[in-house]
């Protein structure tokens, strides 16, 4: 991780009630999310992998990936995830994100905005990551 940098987590938080409705990989993007919150990279790396073999498609837990490999200093591949999920066009916008300016936003907009971010070499914008 870059030097104080914060990250942008987005979530969509399911109750212990909503949880049945969900796609397998749509829950390990969400375990992968809360790893992430407890800066347990490894373990979110683990939850996301195997989202990702679900679901090569699902835009949470490719946001989320790009989180994991940019805050153990993997830009290259961090990026590589952001622009998958910007590619994807999702206009779906998540429920819950730790910062105000990613309210709002869809998918595509937040992953193009980290993707950016990587390229200019800023720091990570926020606590970020997402989950349905």
């Amino acid at each position: 991780m870059r030097g104080g940098g914060i990250l942008l987590l987005i979530g969509f938080v399911v109750l212990l009630t909503g949880c049945a409705g969900l796609s397998a990989d749509m829950r390990l993007s969400n375990r992968g999310y809360e790893d992430i919150l407890s800066r347990n990279y490894t373990q979110a790396e683990k939850h996301l992998a195997e989202a990702l073999a679900i679901n090569p498609d699902n835009p949470y837990a490719l946001i989320n990936m790009g989180v994991v490999y940019e805050n153990t200093g993997r830009e290259a591949q961090a990026r590589e995830m952001y622009e998958k999920a910007r590619a994807l066009g999702s206009r779906e916008v998540p429920s819950r994100t730790s910062q105000d300016w990613a309210k709002d936003k869809s998918l595509a907009e937040i992953a193009e905005k980290d993707a950016g971010g990587l390229s200019t070499n800023q720091k990570p914008l926020a606590k970020r990551g997402a989950s349905m």
